[in-house]
């Protein structure tokens, strides 16, 4: 039995070899059974060659006849044989799956959501047979180049042309009772999130403390996760304490909110210095995390990734790393000396931060413990030399400086380069806003800014009513960028809103365009949807469609091909969602009264 064990064994890693059973059952003849099976598989195998395949169900050279079709590719392999190298795993084979068969079912399931990307584009009736292989590649080219950090796509120049005074190209949610106070931040569940999600959502969230959902086609509210009274001693003691802990959620302003790569869980971290996690498809609180010691200002999903892992950064002066599928803690980043208002991050297990009035951004590579510190850039303070920093045409640096010299007389902290915002454009370059209204442009390979934007948005007018105090400077409120692209975005109070195109070589940015909106603009987020209009004609259209006649096999594929075609997927649209308020996200040093504590969308095209 030892002997007829091994051969069985061993014919399984080798591929699944037939052994015969006189081998086992002919006493004291186990090298003759064990001659006569290497005989038998050869004429086998003779015989296949001549006649083709004996049994199909049983060969591992099969061939249907289409090598070059994507669902005939051979993914698994030899080699993934040797990873069953146990008994108990050759027993438990058929029950439990190995990792390369997880590994190959995960490949065709990405392979099977490319081809059906490409039906949906595709005119006209097809099959999925029809479908060329070298668009599969290039998109898994496309793909890997992303996730590196090393694509660029070039989409600034398809919107030059736009009217952008048109007020049709900008819409507004809900009136003037959804946010009481100041929108303070936005997140929207992008394109590749919405089958998870159950829609296309934008939340919304203010210094009162509220959350609101809202449906981007209709536009409509579709849950609000209300906030709570603050734990002053002057409601502890009309409430009392055991109520208002009672509420769940935030209980003091939300600054900041974060939705995860696969569209299930929306984070949001607020001045009562905790991070709540809710579920979107069911509108639930999940968990509370509060390790933070201070306010949570800033959070960011990793992008595009498999595993929830979030960053959050606080006024405590650290960065926290979540585990959001398991609901826990994983580590704190420390280095920054002051507080953090701000976090991005890509795909790489990787993000940057803003380190507010210690003047520097800082980029955290989390698997090599170790930290890059970039030093203000702009005018005045650490940034370096003054007159190589001003871009030549916009202002001269002789009057800088002299502006410089009586806003310091005055104690003006105009000059002060505090860094509020910064967002990554790929996984080597990002930008940064500060206080004194400047933008710059980074590598994470120089120390200094590449370029540097000078009064981006300008300088504030003079109030009419003398007064009124005016407002020190049109600083950067809000930076958002389309990932891995030439074209970022900017808000600060001057009533606009403005977009920026990155040179080809990536040293230098120009204005591109600017979109009329009052208020302090205290987040933007890039998104990707169909048309508002398409899209309900489709719903439509798919709800009061009905099968005339049961089709099978080939027929029936054809017929599901001619139906998509029939109601053609628009091509998605670049859109851009605005948080505005009337007071800067961050405190209340001034107001704007023209304007309305609302979210606004921009159809980019």
């Amino acid at each position: 039995m030892k002997d007829s064990f091994f051969v069985t064994k061993k014919a399984r890693k080798s591929g699944g070899t037939k052994v015969n059973p006189a081998a086992r059952k002919a006493p004291g003849g186990t090298a003759k059974a064990k001659a006569e099976a290497r005989n038998n598989q050869g004429k086998r195998k003779r015989d296949a060659d001549a006649d083709g395949p004996v049994d199909a169900a049983n060969d591992d050279n099969d061939d249907d006849g289409d090598a070059g079709a994507v669902d005939d590719m051979d993914l698994e392999g030899d080699r993934f044989r040797a990873d069953i190298d146990s008994d108990d795993e050759v027993a438990n084979e058929d029950a439990k799956e190995s990792a390369a068969q997880k590994r190959l079912r995960l490949a065709k399931k990405y392979i099977a959501k490319m081809q059906d990307e490409k039906q949906e584009m595709a005119p006209g009736e097809f099959d999925a047979q029809d479908i060329d292989n070298d668009l599969i590649a290039e998109r898994l080219r496309d793909d890997v180049l992303e996730s590196k950090g090393k694509v660029f796509f070039k989409i600034a120049d398809k919107f030059k042309k736009m009217d952008t005074s048109n007020p049709d190209l900008i819409r507004t949610f809900g009136g003037k009772k959804v946010h009481q106070l100041a929108l303070t931040c936005v997140d929207v569940t992008d394109e590749e999130q919405v089958p998870l999600a159950g829609g296309c959502f934008i939340f919304s969230a203010s210094k009162d403390g509220h959350i609101v959902k809202w449906d981007f086609n209709t536009g409509k509210k579709v849950h609000e996760f209300l906030g709570g009274r603050k734990h002053t001693k002057k409601a502890k003691k009309a409430f009392g304490e055991n109520k208002l802990k009672k509420h769940v959620g935030h209980h003091d302003q939300v600054l900041s909110l974060a939705i995860s790569g696969d569209g299930k869980f929306l984070a949001s971290g607020g001045r009562d210095k905790t991070i709540q996690i809710w579920s979107i498809p069911e509108n639930k609180h999940l968990k509370t995390f509060s390790q933070h010691r201070d306010a949570v200002a800033g959070l960011s999903f990793r992008y595009s990734t498999r595993v929830n892992q979030l960053y959050s950064c606080s006024y405590d002066r650290t960065i926290k790393l979540w585990n959001i599928d398991e609901l826990s803690y994983i580590e704190t980043l420390f280095g920054h000396q002051d507080r953090i208002e701000a976090v991005d991050s890509l795909a790489l297990e990787r993000c940057v931060t803003a380190g507010s009035r210690d003047r520097t951004v800082r980029l955290w590579k989390i698997v090599e413990e170790s930290q890059l510190i970039f030093r203000g850039g702009g005018m005045g303070g650490s940034g370096g030399d003054l007159r190589t920093q001003v871009v030549e045409g916009l202002v001269l640096a002789s009057e800088v400086e002299q502006a410089k010299k009586e806003a310091k007389k005055a104690g003006d902290d105009r000059f002060g380069n505090v860094i509020d915002v910064v967002a990554m454009i790929d996984e080597e370059h990002f930008v940064s806003g500060t206080d004194n209204g400047a933008i710059s442009l980074w590598n994470v390979s120089k120390k200094k800014p590449l370029f540097t934007r000078a009064l981006a948005h300008g300088n504030p007018e003079k109030p009419k009513d003398p007064t009124i105090a005016p407002a020190p400077c049109n600083w950067i409120t809000s930076l958002a960028c389309v990932r891995y692209s030439d074209l970022f975005a900017s808000g600060s109070c001057d009533g606009f809103v403005r977009l920026w195109k990155i040179d080809q070589d990536k040293k230098a940015f120009a204005p591109w365009l600017q979109f009329p909106v009052l208020g302090f603009i205290n987040s933007l987020r890039f998104f990707e949807a169909p048309p508002v209009a398409v899209a309900e004609e489709k719903a439509d259209a798919v709800d009061e469609e009905a099968p005339e006649k049961e089709l099978f096999g080939a027929a029936a594929k054809r017929e599901a091909a001619r139906k998509r075609a029939a109601i053609v997927k628009p091509k998605n649209l670049l859109y851009l969602a605005v948080g505005t308020g009337q007071e800067h996200r961050l405190g209340r040093w001034w107001r704007v009264k023209e304007a309305r504590n609302q979210l606004k969308v921009i159809t980019l095209g």
